[in-house]
Formats: C-alpha cells, sequence, structure tokens
C-alpha cells in the first residue's frame, strides 16, 4: 500500500464487517487495507499500550488503548470511561497519523432546467427535462430525454467526482430554498425515502454552493452587490458576461436554445470559480490540514469542511508532534467576554487621514504572550507563526499582481489565524477557554490605547480607532516614518500604514459619532464602510444616491449643492423614471420560521414586510425561496416576480423619505454637526410632496 494513497475521499468498511478502507480517487473506487486500528487515549492506571504522549492540560501520563471498531471507541467513552481523544472520527485519525492529504480532487458544474408548463415547477409533480455538467477538464456533458435515464447517468458519471459546484442559495446546498441539488434528490427513483438514496450515492462528494461562497466573501471585505446575488448579475459584474436572455418558458424553447441556455449557465459558473479559486482554495485548506473536503456526515446531512474543524486537526496535529494529546470537547455554555476597543469618531469631514493596522493583532498577541491552553503554551502559537509566515508569503504576491484571487488567498490564511481566536470561545471547540479569549481582547485594548498615547505625545489627533487599528491626521509623506516610531513604541508588535484618505467623513447625529459608519477617498477611489451603500436590503436608487452625495461632498462640493440634486430626484421619480431602481431584494426565512407577536388588546403583529412579500408570492403559486425582491406600494407591499407584471401604486414619498433622504441626510447632519450648524429636525404632523427633513434643520 502506498503510504500516501492518491484520493479525495476515504470511509471505513466496518459497517460490512471488514477492515479497510473505501477510497475515492480521479480513478475510481478501490479498497485497501486499514493502517491502524482505532483508539483513544487513557489515564496511566488503565491497562494497555503505553504511549509515550502526556495529557497537554495537566501533563499526566496516558496510555493508548486500541478498538477493534470505532464505535467500540465512542461506547467506550459513552460509558462514562475517562478518555483523551476518543471523539476524533477514525478517517481523520488515520489521515493525521499517516500524513495523509487528499490529491487531485475532480470537479463537475451542474446545472439543471426543470419542466415549467404548469406554472413554477414543484419537485414532487415536474419533472426535470436537462442536466448540464461541465468537468474541471473542459469536458461538456448535456443529458436529456428519459428522466430516470438522465438521474442514473448523472449518478454515474459523479462516481469519480469529488465536487459537485452549483449556485443555489439557502444556509445549506439541501435546503428546500436551494434548488439543484433538492430537485435532482426529489427526482431520484421517486421512490421511499429518494433523498436519502440520492445522499448515499454521492457520500464521496463535497457540495459547493457558490452563491453562499461569494456572499459571504464580500460580506467579510465590507462589500455589497447592487441588483442582488442571482448568478445573472454577479457574472455580468465580474465577468462581463451573464445568462442568455429569454421570455419563453423551458419548455418552450428549442432543444438547441435550452441546451445552449444550460450550458451557458455552467461555463459562468465556472469561470467564476476560476476566477477567485474558490474552490482551489478549499482544497488547498484541507491539503493544509489533511482532511477530506467532506468533513463529516450526521443524520444525512452533509457538513462540508469549516474553519473550526480545520483548527481542530491543526491544534491536533501539533500537540501528537510534541507528545501531547487533548481532551475530548466538552460543549460547555458560552459566555460572553469584553469586546475590543473602538473609541468613537470624530463627527464630520476630516483631511488628511492615514489609517494605521496592527499587523493581524491577535494572531502576535497569542503568538509573543504564548497563549495557548497546554501547558508548555507552544501549540497555538507554533501554529500561528507557520500560518503567519505563509500569509506574508502570499500578500507578497497580491501586492504584486493586485488579483481578486490571490487577495482571497491570502485573506483566508488571516481568517484561519483569526479563527484560532475565535476558538477559544466557541464551547464546541476543543481549545474552548473563556479566559484565553478574554485575555487576548484585554491586550489588543491595552495595544490600541498604548497606540494612542504615543501619537497624541506625538502631536498627531486620533479622529477614530476600531479593533485593529487607528485613524490619525497625518501628512501622506510622514506615515512610514511615523510607523517607525510607533513600532519601537509598542514592540514587539507591529503598526502598518493602510490606506492614506485625502478625505474621510465619519458620520453621527447628536449624541455623538457612531462607529463603523465611514467613507473616504483614498488613492482615487470610494471606499464605504458600513453605510446603507453598501447593503442590499437598500434599493439601487438609494445606494447610487448616497453614493454619489458621498462623492460630492468628500470632493469639496457644499451640501446645499447637494440638495438641489436630491430634491430634483424627487420629481423624477414620481415621474416613474426610476421604478426599476426601487426593488428591494431581502433574504427570507420560511415563513413558518416567523413567530407572530401578540398585542396588549390581544391583536397580532404583522409579518416582517419581506415576510409579506414572500408569502403573497407562495399564495400565486410560486415556491418558497432564500432572497425576495418586493416594492413598497401604497397600501402595503408587492412582490416583483419575472412572469407577473410589475407592481403599480408605488408609494414614492416613504422611498423619498426612507430610502433617499434618510440616508443622504445623514451625511448633510454630519457635516453641520461639525460646523456647528446642526439644528434637531422639528417634528411636523404631516409630511407633504414639497417638504422634507431638511427643511427644518437649515436656518
Amino acid at each position: 500500500m502506498s503510504q500516501n494513497p492518491e484520493f479525495f475521499y476515504m470511509e471505513n468498511t466496518w459497517e460490512h464487517g471488514g477492515h479497510e478502507l473505501k477510497v475515492w480517487s480521479k480513478d475510481g473506487v478501490k479498497v485497501i487495507p486499514r493502517p491502524q486500528k482505532p483508539y483513544c487515549f487513557v489515564p496511566y492506571a488503565s491497562t494497555g499500550t503505553t504511549s509515550g504522549y502526556k495529557d497537554a492540560i495537566y501533563h499526566q501520563p496516558t496510555y493508548k488503548r486500541e478498538f477493534e471498531n470505532p464505535k467500540d471507541v465512542n461506547e467506550y467513552a459513552h460509558a462514562g470511561n475517562n478518555t483523551w481523544e476518543a471523539d476524533i472520527p477514525y478517517i481523520r485519525q488515520c489521515m493525521m497519523d499517516q500524513d495523509w492529504k487528499i490529491g487531485t480532487v475532480p470537479k463537475a458544474y451542474v446545472d439543471i432546467e426543470v419542466d415549467d408548463s404548469k406554472g413554477v415547477p414543484r419537485a414532487e409533480k415536474d419533472p426535470i427535462i436537462c442536466i448540464g455538467i461541465i468537468f474541471d477538464d473542459g469536458r461538456e456533458v448535456y443529458l436529456t430525454g428519459d428522466e430516470d435515464k438522465m438521474l442514473d447517468d448523472f449518478i454515474d458519471l459523479m462516481k469519480t467526482v469529488g465536487m459537485i459546484i452549483t449556485y443555489n442559495g439557502g444556509t445549506d446546498v439541501w435546503e428546500t430554498r436551494s434548488f439543484d441539488l433538492p430537485y435532482l434528490s426529489k427526482r431520484y427513483k421517486k421512490g421511499k425515502e429518494p433523498r436519502y438514496q440520492f445522499d448515499k450515492a454521492l457520500r464521496h462528494c463535497a457540495f459547493v454552493d457558490l452563491y453562499q461562497i461569494y456572499k459571504y466573501e464580500m460580506g467579510r471585505v465590507g462589500k455589497s452587490l447592487a441588483g442582488g446575488y442571482g448568478l445573472d448579475n454577479v457574472c455580468k459584474v465580474e465577468l462581463g458576461k451573464g445568462k442568455i436572455e429569454h421570455t419563453e418558458k423551458f419548455s418552450e424553447m428549442t432543444p438547441e436554445k435550452l441546451k445552449e441556455y444550460n450550458m451557458q449557465d455552467i461555463r459562468i459558473l465556472k469561470e467564476l470559480d476560476e476566477k477567485f479559486s474558490f474552490t482551489d482554495l478549499q482544497i488547498d485548506m484541507a491539503r493544509l490540514t489533511n482532511l477530506c473536503l467532506v468533513a463529516w456526515r450526521k443524520n444525512r446531512k452533509w457538513h462540508e469542511l469549516s474553519p473550526l474543524i480545520m483548527v481542530d486537526q491543526l491544534v491536533l496535529k501539533e500537540s501528537r508532534s510534541l507528545n501531547l494529546v487533548f481532551p475530548n470537547r466538552s460543549f460547555e455554555k458560552s459566555q460572553s467576554i469584553v469586546g475590543a476597543f473602538v473609541l468613537e469618531p470624530k463627527v464630520g469631514l476630516h483631511k488628511g487621514v492615514q489609517n494605521f493596522d496592527v499587523k493581524q493583532m491577535y494572531p502576535s498577541i497569542m503568538i509573543h504572550e504564548r497563549i495557548s491552553p497546554d501547558k508548555k503554551r507552544v501549540i497555538i502559537p507554533n501554529i500561528l507563526v507557520r500560518l503567519k509566515e505563509k500569509r506574508a508569503e502570499l500578500k507578497a504576491r497580491y501586492n504584486e499582481t493586485k488579483s481578486k484571487q490571490d487577495y482571497v488567498t491570502q485573506y483566508n490564511y488571516k481568517v484561519l489565524a483569526n479563527t484560532i481566536y475565535g476558538a477559544f470561545q466557541n464551547p464546541s471547540s476543543r481549545i474552548y477557554d473563556r479566559g484565553l479569549a478574554q485575555f487576548v481582547t484585554k491586550m489588543g485594548q491595552d495595544i490600541i490605547k498604548k497606540t494612542m498615547a504615543v501619537a497624541k505625545d506625538m502631536g498627531y489627533d486620533t479622529i477614530y480607532s476600531d479593533t485593529d487599528s487607528v485613524f490619525l491626521q497625518v501628512p501622506k509623506e510622514s506615515a512610514g516614518d511615523i510607523c517607525d516610531v510607533f513600532n519601537v513604541k509598542i514592540q514587539p508588535y507591529e503598526l502598518e500604514a493602510g490606506e492614506y484618505y485625502d478625505s474621510i467623513l465619519f458620520v453621527g447625529d447628536a449624541t455623538g459619532g457612531i462607529k463603523k459608519r465611514y467613507a473616504g477617498l483614498t488613492d482615487g477611489d470610494l471606499k464605504i464602510v458600513g453605510m446603507e451603500a453598501i447593503k442590499r436590503n437598500y434599493t439601487v436608487l438609494s445606494r447610487e444616491a448616497q453614493t454619489l452625495t458621498l462623492w460630492k461632498i468628500l470632493n469639496g462640493v457644499n451640501v446645499a449643492d447637494c440638495d438641489k440634486c436630491v430634491r430634483n430626484l424627487r420629481y423624477a421619480m414620481h415621474e416613474g423614471n426610476y421604478d426599476n431602481w426601487l426593488v428591494i431584494t431581502s433574504g427570507v426565512k420560511a415563513i413558518s420560521e416567523y413567530k407572530v407577536k401578540y398585542r396588549k388588546d390581544g391583536g397580532a403583529s404583522k409579518l416582517p414586510p419581506h415576510a409579506r412579500a414572500m408569502k403573497m408570492a407562495l399564495d400565486m403559486g410560486y415556491p418558497q425561496t432564500y432572497d425576495i425582491q418586493y416594492v413598497k406600494t401604497k397600501t402595503d407591499v408587492a412582490p416583483v416576480l419575472e412572469t407577473e407584471p410589475f407592481p403599480t401604486d408605488i408609494d414614492y414619498e416613504w422611498y423619498y423619505d426612507r430610502q433617499i433622504r434618510a440616508p443622504i441626510d445623514q451625511i448633510f447632519n454630519s457635516v453641520a454637526i461639525q460646523n456647528g450648524t446642526y439644528q434637531k429636525p422639528k417634528a411636523i404632523a404631516k409630511k407633504t410632496a414639497s417638504k422634507s427633513i431638511l427643511d427644518f434643520m437649515s436656518s
């Protein structure tokens, strides 16, 4: 047997009476002898083979106790016996001990089209009419005809695939609000427990939803996408091309057009993945941590590789290299800790502001202060040093290429390093320790406060501070020299100069500045943090109006001139010129998940607007989705549906007050607060078409 067999998924065969491992690879499925017996560690007083390993926390000696079956390990631990690492799945144990890493992972990008001749398709009654597949080696397969044969052929084609990639939604690929995989599973065999049959046939595959990955990646870098996260809109933004437009139903398309439409969806899906290397990165991270992409399976629901599982494996690998073993996870109740230090911003417009960041603050604290749950206090620092070095290498490459792919790659190493801090706060983590998490946070506060004190001694004003960064009004050419002074004063920690803002606006109200909400011009680009212009639950018109206003204010245009533009927009809205720009896109749960609240008078509360719109769509025969688009009318809300006429009776005044004036007035108010001309708006009994909040704050 090879010491590192080529594979992308493994499972044991004990359930069938065998003592082998079943191995899936690009060359097919094979069986190999098991490399070791399942085991756990037990106290020194127990019988067993001496291991030479000690408990990582208290350094008491342990023995390694072997079993014939992984289930025996679980039963022994659940019987109340004192054990260490009895909760590690057998395959993870093998991959860690044998230093096995997954090899080539064949990918398949998949999209289906279904019979829509009777209206909105339902998996219980409407068949699949085609399945398109593009493999990562460029092969294209288009299945159509008899549905049962299509599904059988699909399963056969997936036997040597390690990753199935779709563009769905919901919280996971099996959720009702997703589409392709739940639909395929419900149509497969159409017998008893069809989902189980389908799931079992594809147990070796990792299911990847690029909708969720793209949305998550954009969210964590503080960006939102105007027009929502549908595949057509995302690919138009990122690739400059989208889906093939059509007006007829799928059931009415010619076979040639249906095939081209279906395959085009998959081509842009594959191109989107390749642009950002989303799935390649998942594979790299699995190799880094000696894990399969399918980490474990529970209740017929696949749980894909997660940062917490990767941290767990890194901790176990490092402890084993030091002849230490960790206790089983305890799942204690979570307790809150004191958060990071955030200084309230100075409201208004500021010129020449440099952002200084503490380099990887929390990981650096854990390295320099030797924060680790083991008695020697070395496991976590050792892991973080390697991750930090790898990220520095990847970040240097990104600084040269400026490609989104390289940015995502280096950023994920940062996320993995920060996840270790998060694991200290997570009760389901093996290294959960509220005291250590609290210590790291407190050290972070001290570093930022010391940095601010040094800045004050140097004569520089701190405009704002947030977690691991400070914003100072300094000359741009002095940023490097200032960094050098800081790094002497706060060593062993280190600052680096981030963005330099030629102008930056921090918003607030009469009570003070609002944290994590600002916008600034840096190298000619507009960067927006926390404001409505980057939030998808605001309309396109709202985001565009606020963005344009920010551009003008940051470039020195006065408030009065900006306000004239905003007021003119009201009349254009009433003319119906921007109706399509008034659509609100919102995530929505299943209607049954919304709890009705009852008032003291016995009346029941309404569903939230987006849920009401979803319920209206359901009542019209449309399926539950993960997003809903709707507009506000003068009577209620109305869903915007592809096959229905665009709603009328739009409440333009509501949009103007809530979606246009409110986001923009916070900008105007912030400038007025800074220069001392702000007046609190007076309440009026009735709004008219010619009045707005700005009328009552101007003198």
